[in-house]
């Protein structure tokens, strides 16, 4: 991908695709969140208790995308309803298909 396939304004551009992603999970029962506690085990401590589809970016990954506009997704649940809903938002996604693997957002299409 070249930078001219990407928005201009990616990081904010990806952020509000995320959220809008991310809201639209949660209206078919994802827990999902945003710059979500400090590291991935600590989301996991604070997860609500019996919460089995959730997808989240915590802070150490949210510097990452306010810098370059791309971020790795940690989620559980359906992997390919997650990938679907971030592109339904024009996202780039990079996902091997593994229910282990982060989802990483490389960016967002014109």
């Amino acid at each position: 991908m070249n930078q001219a396939q990407r928005n201009q304004g990616w990081p904010d551009d990806v952020r509000g695709a995320i959220k809008t992603a991310f809201a639209n999970l949660r209206k078919k029962g994802y827990f999902a969140r945003m710059n979500y506690m400090c590291c991935s085990g600590c989301a996991g401590a604070a997860m609500p208790e019996n919460t089995k589809n959730y997808v989240f970016f915590h802070n150490q990954c949210n510097e990452q995308l306010v810098d370059e506009g791309r971020v790795y997704l940690y989620w559980a649940g359906d992997g390919a309803e997650i990938v679907d809903e971030l592109h339904n938002q024009n996202l780039i996604i990079n996902w091997n298909g593994k229910d282990y693997e982060a989802i990483f957002v490389e960016g967002v299409w014109v």
